[in-house]
């Protein structure tokens, strides 16, 4: 890869690290022979040239080891590390990261240790030893080749001594990843860890199956989905046709699963909620905040599923922006029935971003939740996304939405919704508790697109508003997008899956009018131009420029978001024509860092475009562009 980001590489992009000539030279030696191969212009060394072949093509070309770090500052237990290539791979992923590493066969781990200071990692601990159950001295078996063992027995082979170390012992402590690959013996030490299993985040095993032994890869899931684990199972050895089939691996082996075991947490469910009620001392009043601006189609459904809620300690605030329809009335005949409806009516017209603030202002609760005139949620929405930030003690809650489709909803705007859309229960599919480091993680890879939902979604402190400053009033249609997520890239937040409020979608919301799809950008609507490019071309900026927004810059680099902002400046120019786009984007652009003295042309945009689809492209989520 051309050394393109000199401000910081993405953490997506796996650099070409190795020649692919040299490499592909190595497929056929099947020789235990010590070789050397450069990697970033250093020599790896190696004990088997097509081990290592098959080694790096796993680890650093398809990434089977990748994860999502809690911290920054991951630890990784290494069991089985070799020649080196898995650590490798961990201190080029995770610089900040702590690895622990075993390898038991002398030789091997003589290899290990040189490439280790070659590499000059010194973030990694290594230990000559197996791990296992107990602290003892075994018999170790090994093909010195990528098979090494204390269980299973090779023919023609007097074994050697090693010294064991006990597993548990290293997981008294957050684990990020747990890789086990020990040849046979690994239900037996994680079963031997049963009680620290709750510490660690993600196992990747490796279980081997022996013809002359018992099997135990029941035992094994059934010890992960014990412990909070959800599976994923890739075949790494067998037999095509296992019925006649006697091939064998490694003189007895049947068979080689590898098993990627990652938290799966399933606590917000209606059971959880019982059990946590809250008490008169730690039932907060929540501001329920409804901008209302000629809302009297909707406002009565709106109005009745905010009283009917199951959290009693509320108060109801509208803030009417100079309603012309029967709204004002038909709030006014809900508050004489309810104490806790108060009607606010703006002196003049804020706009929707500024009835935001309005409300935000008025609310008297030390929470804060949107619901829009036209929107609903579920009797036990308030309640349960309270419980769950106050007993996970965070500031923020995220759930999903369902969609309600009018009937003049179009066939294009049910379809973005439907289909096109990324929903948070997508994204943030495996836990209910994020930290921000995981958030960032997950985040980056859209950049520019909402995957955190609309205000309704979110349920948040109001001493939040005041931390992080209010909504970026630059901004049209992403303004709440941009508002949560510099919440959430900088304090921990919990989501909640279940479906708990209603978007209505309909051809008169501001939502649907501003959608721009890229087959569509040759529109010539200046509203829908500023709400959407201009919008990206904010939140580009941002990311590079805000102190909140750190973490985004961290993951891609100044060069890669630039690359980005100058593409889709340069893509609208050339399909909706340059002057119409720094007419409508005039003040955007004038505060740009990167925009400002950039002008079109057919030669820009080509280098532009190649560098976006080469380097920026294939590590988004989506082709949103």
């Amino acid at each position: 890869m051309l050394n393109l980001f000199k401000k910081g590489r993405p953490l997506f992009i796996q650099e070409a690290l190795i020649n692919a000539s040299s490499l592909n030279s190595l497929k056929k030696i099947h020789d235990f022979k010590i070789g050397h191969i450069q990697i970033k212009n250093k020599p790896f060394e190696y004990h088997h040239a097509r081990a290592f072949y098959d080694t790096y093509k796993e680890i650093f070309e398809e990434n089977i080891y990748q994860f999502y770090s809690t911290s920054e500052s991951p630890i990784i237990i290494d069991c089985g590390a070799n020649m080196g290539l898995s650590v490798l791979y961990f201190a080029e992923k995770y610089p900040n990261s702590r690895i622990i590493a075993f390898e038991p066969e002398d030789e091997i781990y003589q290899v290990l240790k040189r490439n280790a200071k070659t590499f000059d990692l010194k973030n990694v601990e290594i230990h000559n030893k197996a791990v296992w159950d107990s602290e003892t001295v075994l018999n170790f078996f090994t093909d010195k080749g990528m098979g090494g063992s204390v269980t299973n027995v090779y023919t023609n082979q007097d074994p050697s001594k090693v010294s064991t170390v006990k597993l548990s012992d290293y997981l008294n402590t957050s684990i990020d990843l747990l890789k086990i690959d020990i040849e046979g013996a690994e239900y037996k030490v994680l079963k031997s860890c049963d009680a620290q299993l709750k510490n660690v985040n993600n196992i990747f095993v490796e279980y081997h199956s022996f013809v002359d032994q018992e099997q135990h890869l029941e035992d094994l899931l059934k010890l992960l989905k014990d412990n909070g684990f959800r599976y994923h199972l890739k075949q790494s050895f067998s037999r095509n046709k296992p019925f006649i089939d006697d091939t064998l691996a490694c003189e007895n082996m049947d068979m080689a699963i590898n098993i990627f075991a990652y938290k799966h947490e399933s606590i917000f469910t209606d059971e959880y909620f019982e059990g946590n009620k809250l008490s008169n001392i730690d039932s907060p009043l929540v501001s329920v905040c409804v901008p209302m601006y000629n809302g009297e189609e909707y406002i009565r459904e709106t109005l009745d599923s905010i009283v009917s809620q199951t959290y009693s300690n509320i108060e109801v605030v509208v803030v009417d922006d100079g309603s012309n329809d029967n709204s004002i009335k038909i709030v006014e005949e809900y508050s004489n029935k309810d104490s806790r409806i108060k009607l606010y009516r703006n002196e003049k017209n804020l706009g929707l971003v500024g009835n935001w603030e309005r409300c935000i202002e008025k609310a008297n609760g030390d929470w804060i939740k949107f619901l829009f005139q036209d929107d609903v949620m579920q009797s036990r929405c308030v309640e349960k996304m309270l419980i769950a930030c106050i007993k996970h003690d965070v500031k923020f809650a995220l759930c999903a939405r369902n969609f309600k489709f009018e009937e003049n909803a179009n066939h294009k705007t049910k379809e973005t919704f439907t289909y096109e859309l990324t929903k948070p229960e997508n994204v943030f599919s495996r836990k209910s508790y994020y930290t921000p480091y995981e958030t960032s993680q997950l985040i980056s890879t859209h950049l520019i697109e909402n995957v955190l939902g609309e205000p309704i979604c979110t349920l948040f402190h109001k001493s939040l508003h005041q931390q992080f400053g209010g909504f970026d009033t630059n901004m049209k249609q992403m303004v709440d997008y941009a508002y949560n997520l510099k919440i959430v890239l900088n304090i921990p937040f919990v989501f909640l899956k279940e479906k708990l409020v209603c978007f209505r979608v309909h051809n008169d919301s501001a939502t649907s009018k501003n959608l721009l799809s890229s087959s569509e950008i040759k529109n010539d609507n200046s509203s829908a131009i500023r709400s959407t490019i201009g919008d990206f071309l904010v939140l580009l900026e941002q990311y590079r420029t805000n102190q909140y927004f750190e973490s985004i810059k961290k993951a891609w680099g100044e060069d890669a978001l630039e690359i980005q902002e100058k593409y889709l400046y340069l893509r609208a120019c050339k399909y909706i024509g340059t002057k119409k786009v720094n007419t409508v984007l005039k003040e955007l652009i004038k505060s740009s860092s990167v925009l400002k003295n950039y002008n079109y042309s057919w030669l820009k945009y080509k280098l532009v475009k190649y560098k976006f689809k080469r380097y920026v492209k294939p590590y988004l989520n989506r082709n949103i562009i």
